[in-house]
């Protein structure tokens, strides 16, 4: 049986401390800039409401309800500060219809936005096989052009996949040869 949670509503329709994920999705679907986290016990959960959300939104939490730093953040110990970014970088993310359903993907110049390489749809794909596939395929285009460049995502599943090389890098690098793809965009072919 699941554990009881608390989910704190910082920003939303009506901030409050709610017993159910039900009524904390009444609170915050389709509000947007919605601020909100689940808690362990409903004394952390008061002790986070009253001390509003910006020591504890969008950070993982200890047990005790105290802030800790994201444990991706800390394996990926880059040389820039927590908070900056490296702007000499590609960021990926996924779009899906559905889970599964048809999958498609973009990387782009993190400075300038410019799209690097847009792949899609794969049919009956997943949202973490989307975040996998860019990830893989911005490894991909940075080693055929000899860069070191840092590559972001926001998929903690597909980060740890790549890391611990399980979902097959070398299945998945087939996966990206343009004809197995609905469409790549000019700058997403790879060499097989």
């Amino acid at each position: 049986m699941a554990k009881q949670k608390y989910y704190v509503v910082w920003v939303g329709n009506q901030p409050g401390i709610y017993a159910s994920w039900g009524e904390c999705q009444q609170q915050v679907n389709h509000y947007h800039g919605a601020k909100y986290k689940a808690f362990e016990s409903q004394a952390e959960a008061e002790k986070a409401y009253a001390q509003g959300w910006k020591g504890y939104w969008g950070q993982q939490t200890r047990s005790g309800g105290t802030p800790a730093a994201s444990r991706t953040a800390k394996r990926n110990a880059a040389p820039e500060e927590a908070g900056e970014i490296d702007y000499d970088s590609i960021s990926v993310d996924v779009g899906t219809r559905g889970n599964p359903g048809p999958v498609e993907y973009k990387g782009v110049d993190t400075q300038t936005g410019d799209v690097i390489f847009s792949c899609g749809p794969i049919q009956k794909g997943t949202n973490n096989l989307g975040e996998f596939l860019a990830i893989v395929h911005a490894l991909a285009y940075l080693k055929k052009i000899g860069s070191c460049k840092t590559v972001y995502s926001d998929s903690a599943n597909a980060l740890k996949w790549v890391k611990q090389k399980k979902g097959g890098i070398h299945a998945a690098a087939r996966c990206l040869n343009p004809g197995n793809l609905g469409s790549c965009g000019p700058r997403g072919e790879l060499a097989a």
